[in-house]
């Protein structure tokens, strides 16, 4: 008796494949379902979704801008239901107000202008009432009028830009006779020591960027933006300092080849004193372009403090980074020191 085989052939289980619904058909099925799903929601008015109760009002005051005569207040409404603002009170004394729209939407932004004669050092509380009854207010710790984005102000800027990222620098070069002459140990404590002030400087500025962050507006993230700002520079630090490293890398690897070469073919010892130098002087170099890239951090952070008006907090750090900046001088003439 012959055994017959029942195995479908390879172009019957070919047309039983090609007759099958594509993959990608079958993926879009719940798609439809659920947009199908959404758009009955839509459609009957979101049942069950309307606010009942009394209205939930957040205010966010962005920026506090004093001109003579004046107290300027930048708002934004940070909640879900528009705001009125109805009455201004400056320490306890109600004051007449002007402001860009009567009632702010939803992440709407307004502009109110106090009339009201501030002076230069004195202490000012400010408080909005709403048209609910709910209380907006800030705080002015030191009056001191606001400067206008002019070419002054930024001739000015660039004059602290000096003498933070550029003199202390150049101070710190001058210790190359210095160096020479003490032991590598010496200007390790020295790189410690600042290293020791960067930390200080970082964790201060970090406190008070939460808390400056915390009076904004919370839906553009808040104290979340401060810790996203930390990782994104530090990435970009870590990846320009990877950068230098295998640039310089590549700079130490040429240098042994050369004098190499030079011991082999009878080269004299001030050509390989030559090949030293200028290795010292490329990273020197690349040392000079990192710190460069570092000091526009602490450029962006000075001017962000003078921005919100913390004038403490900007000459903290002007005082601050200058004397770390000095030690970053050290930094560029070490590699050339010997």
């Amino acid at each position: 008796m012959e055994a017959r085989s029942h195995a479908p052939s390879a172009s019957g289980a070919g047309a039983d494949r090609s007759g099958k619904r594509p993959a990608w058909l079958a993926g879009l099925v719940p798609l439809v379902v659920l947009a199908a799903a959404i758009a009955l929601f839509v459609a009957l008015d979101a049942p069950g979704l309307d606010r009942i109760g009394v209205a939930e009002e957040e205010i966010a005051i962005e920026r506090t801008v004093l001109n003579p005569g004046e107290i300027e207040l930048h708002l934004r409404n940070d909640g879900a239901d528009p705001v009125e603002i109805k009455q201004a009170i400056v320490n306890d004394g109600f004051t007449e107000f002007t402001q860009t729209s009567e009632s702010i939407g939803r992440l709407g932004a307004n502009t109110i202008k106090i009339q009201y004669p501030w002076l230069e050092g004195e202490a000012y509380e400010v408080l909005l009432l709403t048209s609910t009854g709910g209380t907006v207010d800030t705080a002015i710790d030191v009056a001191v009028e606001t400067p206008d984005a002019d070419l002054g102000f930024y001739g000015l800027m660039a004059l602290i830009g000096l003498y933070v990222g550029v003199i202390p620098v150049g101070i710190g070069m001058l210790w190359l006779p210095w160096v020479r002459r003490i032991d590598p140990r010496w200007v390790q404590f020295l790189m410690a020591l600042t290293v020791g002030l960067l930390a200080f400087l970082g964790i201060d500025a970090i406190l008070e960027g939460i808390e400056f962050a915390g009076e904004g507006a919370s839906v553009f993230g808040g104290p979340v933006l401060v810790y996203v700002g930390a990782i994104v520079a530090y990435l970009a630090l870590v990846g320009v300092d990877g950068i230098l490293r295998r640039r310089q890398g590549r700079s130490s690897a040429d240098h042994p080849a050369s004098g190499s070469a030079g011991s082999s073919g009878g080269g004299s010892p001030g050509a390989e004193a030559g090949a030293t130098g200028a290795s010292g002087f490329k990273l020197a170099l690349l040392i000079a372009i990192g710190i460069g890239l570092h000091n526009l951090g602490e450029g962006l952070a000075i001017g962000s403090a003078y921005a919100i008006g913390s004038l403490a907090l900007g000459a903290a750090l002007i005082v601050g980074f200058a004397i770390h900046n000095t030690t970053e001088g050290l930094a560029i003439v070490a590699p050339v020191a010997n």
